[in-house]
C-alpha cells in the first residue's frame, strides 16, 4: 500500500463551492474528488476519452444542425436536378421523336425544328401552341444571329 503525502491546497471560494458540488454528486469527500479530478487531469486515458467524448458531440451536433441548415439548399438542388433530368429527357425524346418521324418525309427544317418543339411541349408538360406558332418560333430560331443573346 502505498503512502499518501499531504499538501494544502488554496482554493477560491467558488472553486471549493464547484468540488463540493461535485463531491455530493458522486457521494464522496471533496478531498477524495481533488484526488479523482487530478488523476484524471493527469491520466493520458482522460485525454483520449475526451477527444471521444468531444468527437460525439460534434458529431450529435452536426446531424442536428445539418439537416435544418441544408434542407433549403438540398430541396432546390433537388428541385433544379429533377428539371435537368426532365429537360434532358425531353431533349432525347426530342431527337428520336424528329429523327424517326421528319428524316424520312422531305420535311423543311423549319417543320423539324417545329417538331422538336412540339415533341418538348408535350414531354416538359408545358403549355403547347398551335403548329404556326411552333412554325414561326422555329423559323426565327433559324434565322436569329448566334452571336446575339435571346433572353425571351
Amino acid at each position: 500500500m502505498s503512502q499518501n503525502i499531504k499538501r494544502s491546497v488554496c482554493l477560491s471560494s467558488g472553486m471549493l463551492d464547484e468540488l463540493q458540488r461535485f463531491a455530493s454528486g458522486r457521494n464522496i469527500t471533496v478531498a477524495q474528488a481533488i484526488r479523482y479530478l487530478l488523476e484524471r487531469g493527469l491520466s493520458l486515458t482522460m485525454f483520449t476519452e475526451e477527444q471521444e467524448t468531444i468527437r460525439r458531440f460534434i458529431r450529435e451536433e452536426i446531424q442536428t444542425v445539418m439537416p435544418i441548415v441544408m434542407k433549403q439548399y438540398m430541396d432546390r438542388l433537388i428541385a433544379m436536378q429533377a428539371v435537368a433530368s426532365r429537360t434532358s429527357a425531353a431533349a432525347l425524346q426530342c431527337n428520336v421523336a424528329v429523327l424517326a418521324e421528319n428524316y424520312i418525309d422531305s420535311a423543311t427544317p423549319e417543320e423539324i425544328l417545329a417538331n422538336a418543339l412540339r415533341q418538348s411541349c408535350r414531354i416538359t408538360k408545358t403549355r403547347p401552341k398551335s403548329d404556326d406558332e411552333y412554325l414561326r418560333e422555329a423559323h426565327e430560331w433559324l434565322n436569329s444571329d448566334l452571336d446575339a443573346p435571346n433572353d425571351k
